[in-house]
């Protein structure tokens, strides 16, 4: 069930938009707003799945509220309404500040409920280069940073919007690029890091002081973020590994299939997702074929793949 917030000043226009909505199995309506304070208001109380923006609305617009209700609440999903159908330009402005898209009033009997069933699903799917993702462990595999954040930006950012606990394992040099690029998205990061529930964690925090690594630590690590986010009440939990740190331990990534193997039989037991990595200009090729092996769907060239060599880590820890 789809729990809606209508927030939109003409009462007429109100009424024909909750009664397609009702006319759905699976969606109800939990409030209406008529105009921007309302609907911000509505938002932080009735804590719905969806809002439904006018764009024009009094005291407050479409825009400026829904900047607000994102920067206080992390899980609703805002659909912006317009009068008629709108340049291409402001689509892209909405979806940029954190909408979903925008539906034009006059076209809401034909797309409303197709828009609002596309978000049903992907609610509760989890995506991953533009396809539904099946599995737990993860691995990406591109030829570039650029490459790499394709695919991973949007992953993260759906994390926070479903209300999901993310954890990108990152080189602190590239945090603020990462923050830059989320923010692009319209995400509020400070506030997305106040709560916790974005955890940017540096490659330091897995090595001994010595440069070695003590793979103990490394799950241990995850072990404590999977804790503290289900006591927190995040339902799931976004792990990112960018396996360039392994570049950097004193023995080498000789260890790396060996690790990926415990890793995928720490993911099997949640219902988190852990995705990992790799830059295949960094790595031998020896160490990509064994890495692979412990992932039972891999992004290749941009896309998901199921992954036919997958070793479950039954077969693969002796």
């Amino acid at each position: 069930m789809l729990r809606i917030l209508i927030a939109e000043d003409h009462a007429a226009i109100r009424r024909v938009i909750r009664s397609i909505l009702e006319s759905h199995p699976e969606l109800h309506v939990v409030g209406e707003a008529t105009n921007g304070h309302e609907a911000v208001e509505q938002a932080g109380r009735l804590k719905p799945d969806v809002v439904l923006l006018d764009v024009m609305m009094p005291k407050l617009n479409g825009l400026e509220a829904m900047q607000q209700i994102l920067k206080a609440h992390a899980a609703p999903q805002v659909l912006i309404l317009t009068t008629h159908h709108q340049s291409e330009a402001l689509s892209r402005e909405v979806i940029r500040k954190g909408a979903e898209g925008i539906v034009a009033k006059s076209a809401a009997h034909e797309l409303l409920l197709p828009v609002l069933e596309s978000l049903i699903e992907r609610r509760h799917g989890i995506h991953l280069a533009g396809s539904i993702l099946r599995g737990k462990h993860v691995a990406v595999f591109s030829h570039s940073k650029m490459e790499t954040n394709a695919v991973l930006d949007p992953f993260i950012a759906e994390g926070l919007r479903q209300g999901h606990k993310v954890v990108p394992l990152i080189d602190p040099d590239d945090r603020d690029d990462l923050v830059r690029r989320l923010r692009d998205q319209g995400l509020d990061i400070q506030s997305a890091e106040a709560r916790r529930q974005l955890e940017i964690v540096p490659w330091q925090d897995l090595y001994l002081p010595d440069g070695s690594i003590e793979y103990a630590r490394v799950y241990n690590l995850w072990e404590n973020v999977q804790q503290n986010a289900a006591a927190s009440g995040f339902a799931r939990t976004r792990v990112i590994g960018y396996m360039d740190w392994t570049l950097k331990v004193r023995a080498g990534t000789a260890f790396l299939p060996g690790f990926e193997a415990q890793l995928d039989r720490f993911f099997q037991g949640l219902d988190d997702v852990g995705t990992c990595a790799y830059d295949l200009s960094s790595f031998a090729s020896s160490v990509i074929e064994g890495v692979a092996r412990s992932h039972p769907e891999v992004v290749v060239n941009g896309s998901l793949e199921e992954n036919r060599s997958y070793v479950p880590p039954e077969q693969a820890i002796r």
